[in-house]
């Protein structure tokens, strides 16, 4: 950094306590957004304001998973226990060892992601 012709050494030290916030802009970029502070109680307030601003300026919090914007909601089954059916094959979805219900079917681009609570 130059002033008035002399050169001086600027030092950062890590802050005791940073968090980093993803968002989604209002025309769907993501970006992160760092705020550090010297202890926990202060960030976490630094933090709502942060959250609060955001929210007003038209960013939106991405998916859970993967910062994947979200998609429409899971297929639901059918109330009676019944298999459902895959919206892109027509064909009655299997039962997951995980709970819920998948699609097996597979061609040349993989395993359809089809899936039903």
């Amino acid at each position: 950094m130059t002033t008035n012709g002399t050169t001086s050494t600027v030092h950062h030290t890590e802050a005791p306590a940073s968090a980093t916030v993803k968002a989604l802009t209002p025309q769907g970029f993501e970006v992160l957004f760092t705020i550090r502070d010297t202890d926990a109680a202060q960030l976490f307030a630094r933090l709502q304001s942060l959250a609060g601003y955001l929210e007003k300026s038209g960013y939106t919090p991405p998916a859970a998973r993967g910062g994947k914007p979200k998609g429409p909601p899971p297929m639901q089954a059918p109330a009676d226990g019944s298999a459902p059916m895959c919206p892109t094959h027509q064909k009655p979805m299997k039962a997951s060892q995980y709970g819920g219900w998948y699609c097996s079917h597979k061609d040349d681009a993989g395993y359809c992601s089809q899936k039903a609570k």
